[in-house]
């Protein structure tokens, strides 16, 4: 399964925008028209199956609460859920972009999924105008991403801030009031919990704008050795009972990237090179592989860390 990305029925389910082949070097490549049709790109994607659900028992027999979550198409399990849970969809969750797409307020940059389907996504680019973090270099794109997991997670959906010299995804801060709006739990009302979603977006949307600021805030800061040091280590968790070398080539990694990583001449000793250099490393260097870094990144402890990233950052800055 290259790059965990699912591979079912001999194909990369994965669909992209662009010229520019993925990292990966798998997928389909959608043409104009199809970035504003979600139905479209799912099927070249991919993405266009259904999952149910399975009775479970004991090797003896015995049946038990907990169910398989399994694929229609091809009857791969893909997940066991607690006996509460509602299927999602996909083609359900990302119909909820097309409003978006007919009004043209964005356009599907990439949707795909990973494993053998049981995490899916749909990231689509806004109409809202790249942001400037350090004047003439640095600009941020806005995007919306919407996943799902086909098994025990949540739906989420919001803005997602990326840097476009590195391509790194970078976290809002999702400690917000909008923010905690966004996360829709597998229930009967799942459906109707992702339609509000749409009433926050005006919300999240002034968020982006207002994060931007603050990214400037850190661009604005300088930062010294000592503080830099001290950052990585309480974002990375890195305590005194925990040092090892493994540990410390970690820390000089991340110091290295935050000084002379990707796009960071003009963010060289500022808390806004600090804050990249963490997302360069959880981009390119944290895990065995890129697609388990993705993985991370969306679903996973990256999400953890690129948050408290952001926010110690703004911390230590002010």
């Amino acid at each position: 399964m290259a790059a965990n990305i699912d591979m079912t029925n001999g194909k990369a389910n994965m669909a992209y925008a662009g010229t520019k082949t993925p990292w990966h070097g798998l997928g389909s490549r959608i043409d104009e028209s199809e970035k504003y049709n979600v139905a479209a790109c799912s099927t070249v994607a991919g993405l266009d199956f259904e999952v149910g659900l399975k009775a479970l028992q004991t090797v003896d027999g015995i049946p038990i609460r907990e169910r398989a979550v399994y694929r229609l198409d091809n009857n791969a399990i893909l997940n066991v859920v607690g006996p509460h849970w509602t299927p999602l969809q996909n083609n359900k969750i990302f119909s909820w972009f097309q409003p978006w797409l007919d009004s043209k307020m964005c356009a599907i940059e990439t949707c795909g999924s990973l494993g053998h389907g049981e995490k899916v996504w749909c990231l689509a680019k806004t109409s809202i105008d790249p942001v400037d973090i350090v004047k003439g270099s640095d600009p941020v794109e806005s995007y919306i991403l919407l996943s799902n997991v086909h098994g025990i997670g949540a739906v989420r959906a919001g803005f997602t801030p990326i840097r476009v010299v590195c391509q790194n995804t970078l976290s809002m801060a999702h400690d917000s009031a909008s923010s905690k709006l966004v996360r829709v739990r597998h229930s009967s009302k799942v459906e109707s919990n992702l339609s509000t979603i749409h009433e926050v977006m005006d919300l999240a949307r002034q968020e982006f704008l207002a994060t931007a600021e603050q990214y400037r805030m850190l661009a604005n800061k300088g930062v010294n050795g000592k503080d830099l040091i001290a950052y990585v280590k309480v974002v990375m968790g890195m305590t005194e009972e925990k040092d090892s070398p493994q540990s410390r080539t970690k820390l000089a990694d991340i110091i290295n990237l935050a000084v002379n990583g990707i796009g960071q001449d003009n963010a060289r000793g500022t808390w806004w090179g600090a804050y990249n250099g963490i997302t360069e490393y959880l981009s390119y260097r944290q895990g065995r592989t890129q697609s388990n870094r993705l993985d991370s990144l969306w679903f996973g402890a990256g999400a953890n860390i690129n948050q408290r990233a952001f926010t110690e950052a703004i911390r230590m800055a002010s």
